[in-house]
């Protein structure tokens, strides 16, 4: 304990320890940015989950993404939003997503595939919807492609879209 005492009072050693204290952090946050670098650039690879049964993916118990069209988990789970049910319900949508900076990847009568870019590092996050006709509902998905963990980004996601729908 005494020796330990004498190194972080010593004048000669401790601008040593101070040094390598440094490079060390310098090292760690350098070797973390480089791996958040691979996942945003891996991130970029594939496509959204598209429609399984004419229904969107189940998040499966992953906490990067949430959607409305099953209710297994409330963590994952949000509500469907309730279609206006206008002739241009689809264009709607898209431009909806243009003002929110996604980029519409694919769509058809009752289904849009869309994609957005986080700030930092430019990670590429899945965002669809499909239109039920017969309910009358908006079912939403969206998810980050890498990671376990979005911290509430893709909920965001969908509330945010949710409000200038309903606008």
């Amino acid at each position: 304990m005494l020796a330990n005492y004498y190194l972080l009072t010593d004048e000669s050693a401790n601008p040593k320890m101070t040094n390598y204290l440094i490079i060390t952090i310098a090292l760690a946050l350098f070797l973390i940015i480089i791996i958040f670098i691979f996942k945003a650039i891996s991130s970029r690879q594939g496509q959204s989950k598209g429609l399984l049964d004419n229904k969107l993916h189940a998040c499966l118990g992953k906490y990067n993404c949430v959607c409305s069209e099953f209710n297994s988990e409330p963590k994952v789970y949000v509500k469907p939003l309730q279609a206006i049910g206008t002739v241009n319900e689809i264009e709607h949508i898209q431009n909806i997503i243009q003002q929110m900076n996604g980029e519409v990847v694919f769509h058809n009568s009752h289904y849009v595939s869309a994609t957005f870019k986080s700030k930092w590092f430019r990670f590429v996050d899945d965002f669809e919807l499909r239109i039920d006709v017969k309910l009358r509902l908006i079912q939403l998905r969206s998810e980050s492609r890498v990671g376990r963990n979005d911290f509430g980004v893709n909920r965001k996601r969908i509330e945010r879209f949710c409000e200038y729908y309903n606008s």
